[in-house]
């Protein structure tokens, strides 16, 4: 005889050895803006990383808020813990302190266009609550 707790979305399961009992929850998505990766083009091992950067690949992000530049800076990476540049500047306050407070705020590619000698990625940012 035990307990336990499963979560699998959208659902939870919670059971003892003889009763299992459905909660259900929900997870809302909030789209909070459109931006881009900024940086790109400083950094040596993005032409290696970008090929593999599709429209609609989840991206993480990051405070770095020892970065002594700017104190709302938020690092974009991909899946693989790739570092693709930051979340730009003007974009990052409500941001940051959105992160700060705990919340869950992630990426996803929308978009790459080449511009001259570097790759424009438009990121789409939403929140989950």
């Amino acid at each position: 005889k035990g307990i336990g707790v499963f979560t699998r979305f959208p659902f939870e399961a919670v059971f003892t050895s003889d009763v299992i009992s459905w909660i259900w929850f929900s997870i809302s998505v909030f789209f909070l803006l459109e931006t881009h990766i900024a940086g790109t083009d400083f950094l040596t091992r993005f032409s290696n990383v970008e090929p593999l950067l599709l429209k609609g690949d989840k991206v993480t992000l990051f405070r770095e808020s020892n970065n002594v530049v700017d104190e709302n800076a938020i690092i974009v990476q991909d899946q693989n813990g790739n570092k693709l540049g930051y979340i730009p500047k003007m974009d990052n306050p409500v941001i940051a302190r959105l992160m700060d407070s705990g919340k869950l705020i992630y990426g996803k590619v929308e978009e790459k266009k080449k511009k001259g000698g570097y790759t424009l990625v438009a990121i789409k940012i939403y929140m989950e609550d």
